[in-house]
């Protein structure tokens, strides 16, 4: 049988191993021990392998989905991204028993995230006694902090600190450490228990969301958030079993996104040796979300596990997408309880289908340090995948196979794990586990590696990446690439430096990277922004080789102190310069400093002439309303009604006097109409399938008909067939041009 390439490219792309941290509230209280399989969001061992609305993490069975509700551009670098996000693995043991809290403030599993929230810190409490003659005194401690990031991604912290209140004179009131699992995050502890942790590029994630130059989101009385220009986005109200999230409009006003929640009951059956199954119908119900309908009426729709016999266990079974008309736009999901080598058990995602399109991920437990995980798609082409158990299920290997089962390639990892878990971490096996190689080799025996060495464990910072070419025998290096970092405070992902070379380490290409040089613009009164003492991380001078080790060309760059551009010089010493005055289209003067409103180019000609652009937007949504082009001419922009959904772009008035009009049929039916003429327009409209892909589009102003494409898909989402232009009535010109992936 034919090698069939579409699922074999498609599966390589499908190789992912990324690690994904939000930010975010502080509890504190007795932190648990989390093991691979309980883990949720994107932990570093994740090998996501991607679903609609989401990905399976194949490292552990979970389903994490994301389903976005709207955005709000913002100043400085946070993100204001509302979705609801669910995660399958909703269990855990504590106490003895099974609970379906895994994920906290969850609904089921559901839970809003804006980029706002700041997750949470938990440690262990203790107590010492303190080694004096009797009376014994004691003092107590904390340790095995975790911060939980909103997306559920856990980092363990191996931080100690001991309150000594007697003559043993052994307090420990502050520690500073990285997080054991090399992503470079940071966690500061003072005054015994008061913790700030930071991500790898110095933003603070906990207990605020603030980025490197003092913007920040905060909470109104009501635990909303508030972004970085004093709006709250999103208001969130509940009325029995509606949720209603209200979207900041383009009047001000708010568009309404419904959810609808259902009770679920569970009575598991796990079957895990001195573990009680959760079987009261009180205790061991939740609620979760059943639809979530929005302003155009369009919506998913949701279904459980739900039942009060044994064997029910509440996980999300199917999810009618937003673009469904028909069961063909409904996934559904499948599970098994699975047991590891350790005897540990869970809830595994095995199966995903849309219609009669089938995905399968079958775990096979390989003793107490390994496992196996095969992924078969709907054409039956696979991926095996081997994995080694050490505080986390890091990829071994990957076998990729056609439906034959012969091998049409493979991919080998080597992890370091030679570095043991703290006793200040509450987790076993290795920490700081890094990758050191990848080896993809072919049938052939062609086959290529790549090596990577790291400059500090605990940061994860990767000091050189060396590549081979392809070969069968010896596999020589035909690059490096060399890195180093910038002293910043908090932050450990900033480059200094960035070196390639060639297979004998001669250097062809450098970039150097210098930080926080200058004075920064003053601002005053820019809402939701604080001042910064601390390095920022603002590239101000960019340094690229032009003739290697002898002659290079700078760029320079200057801010303000909320982190905006204000200009860049580039090595002709020419200045382009960046505004960012409020121009709403109210009129009305905020200070956000929040968008950019002008671009002033170098000048030309002589006598000189400046060249400006010019941009305005509506101040509820960030949307942009006009921009004004050299000419000082304007283009003008339109979205929906405030009543549907806000953020859709509905007309477009060009500076010509051209228009372009978008109507929104349906969530499959966009048409379009753009003026030829003033009194003559081109329409056309695009027709989507039930999973949101282009299956037709149509020329609808053709005088002599309508004229069509087709395109259709085979089960792995790639082109399958494209169809000539045609009409409804059959002729010659008829046809279809069938794509075959080998």
């Amino acid at each position: 049988m034919p090698v069939r390439k579409d699922c074999f490219a498609s599966f390589l792309r499908l190789l992912a191993l990324f690690t994904l941290a939000l930010a975010s509230a502080i509890g504190a209280s007795v932190a648990n021990a989390q093991s691979y399989l309980n883990a949720t969001g994107s932990p570093t061992f994740t090998t996501a392998m991607p679903v609609e609305m989401g990905f399976v993490n194949v490292a552990n069975g979970n389903l994490h989905l994301e389903i976005p509700l709207a955005s709000f551009p913002q100043r400085g670098s946070l993100h204001y991204n509302a979705r609801l996000v669910y995660d399958s693995s909703i269990w855990k043991v504590s106490g003895g028993a099974w609970q379906a809290t895994n994920v906290p403030n969850s609904m089921g599993g559901w839970r809003l995230l804006t980029g706002g929230e700041a997750g949470t810190v938990t440690f262990t409490n203790g107590s010492k006694a303190c080694d004096t003659p009797p009376p014994i005194q004691f003092r107590s401690f904390h340790t095995s902090f975790v911060w939980t990031a909103p997306n559920g991604t856990t980092h363990r912290f191996p931080i100690f600190t001991m309150q000594d209140r007697t003559i043993c004179q052994e307090g420990v009131s502050s520690d500073t450490e990285f997080a054991d699992d090399s992503s470079g995050y940071m966690m500061v502890v003072t005054n015994y228990t008061s913790a700030t942790v930071y991500a790898p590029d110095g933003t603070e994630v906990f207990p605020t969301v603030m980025d490197t130059n003092g913007n920040f989101f905060s909470k109104d009385g009501s635990g909303q958030i508030i972004d970085t220009l004093g709006r709250t986005p999103i208001t969130v109200s509940t009325n029995g079993n509606t949720i209603t999230y209200g979207i900041l409009n383009t009047q001000g006003g708010r568009s309404n996104v419904v959810v609808t929640t259902t009770p679920v009951s569970t009575n598991t059956s796990f079957g895990q040796s001195g573990v009680a199954e959760c079987t009261n119908p009180t205790t061991c119900s939740f609620t979760a979300i059943q639809s979530i309908t929005f302003a155009d009426g369009s919506s998913y729709t949701f279904n459980y596990d739900s039942g009060t016999t044994a064997g029910h266990f509440g996980e999300l079974t199917s999810m009618k997408l937003r673009t469904d008309t028909n069961p063909n736009g409904t996934v559904n999901y499948g599970y098994t309880t699975f047991a590891d080598g350790a005897g540990n058990h869970s809830r595994w995602l095995t199966s995903k289908a849309v219609g009669a399109n089938t995905w399968n991920y079958t775990p096979l437990a390989q003793g107490q340090t390994a496992q196996q995980v095969t992924v078969k798609d709907c054409l039956q082409n696979s991926i095996v995948y081997s994995f080694t158990l050490n505080n986390g299920a890091w990829v071994s290997s990957a076998d990729y196979r056609d439906p034959n089962q012969v091998s049409l390639g493979t991919v080998t990892n080597t992890w370091d794990m030679s570095n043991s878990c703290s006793p200040n971490s509450n987790c076993t096996g290795a920490a700081l586990v890094r990758k050191l190689s990848t080896l993809t080799q072919f049938p052939s025996g062609l086959a290529k590696t790549v090596t990577y060495s790291y400059l500090s464990a605990t940061t994860g910072q990767v000091s050189e990446i060396d590549e081979t070419d392809y070969g069968t025998s010896t596999l020589p290096i035909i690059r490096k690439t060399l890195f180093s970092y910038a002293p910043l405070t908090n932050a450990v992902s900033k480059p200094s430096q960035v070196t390639v070379e060639d297979g004998s380490s001669h250097a062809v290409s450098q970039t150097n990277f210098t930080y926080d040089e200058g004075q920064l613009a003053p601002t005053s009164s820019v809402p939701q922004h604080n001042a910064v003492t601390a390095s920022r991380g603002n590239l101000t001078t960019l340094t690229q080789w032009i003739v290697p080790g002898s002659t290079s060309l700078s760029t320079k760059f200057t801010y303000d102190d909320t982190g905006n551009l204000l200009s860049r010089t580039d090595p002709l010493l020419s200045p382009t310069n960046f505004s960012y005055a409020d121009n709403f289209s109210d009129g009305i003067n905020r200070n956000t400093l929040a968008y950019l409103t002008q671009v002033t180019l170098p000048s030309t000609g002589s006598p000189a002439v400046a060249h400006f652009l010019k941009f305005q937007y509506e101040v509820n949504t960030g949307l942009k309303t006009q921009t004004t082009d050299f000419n000082n001419l304007n283009t003008t922009y339109v979205s929906d009604p405030p009543a549907l959904t806000p953020f859709r772009l509905l007309q477009t008035t060009f500076a010509d006097g051209g228009q372009m009009t978008l109507t929104y049929n349906s969530a499959i039916n966009i048409s379009q109409s753009q003026l030829i003429t003033s009194s003559q327009a081109l329409t056309s409209a695009t027709i989507f399938d039930n999973l949101g892909r282009v299956s037709q589009q149509q020329l609808t102003s053709d005088p002599a008909g309508t004229d069509i494409v087709d395109t259709s898909y085979n089960g792995n989402g790639q082109v399958a067939s494209v169809s000539n232009p045609h009409r409804s009535g059959a002729s010659p010109t008829d046809g279809t041009t069938q794509l075959t992936y080998l």
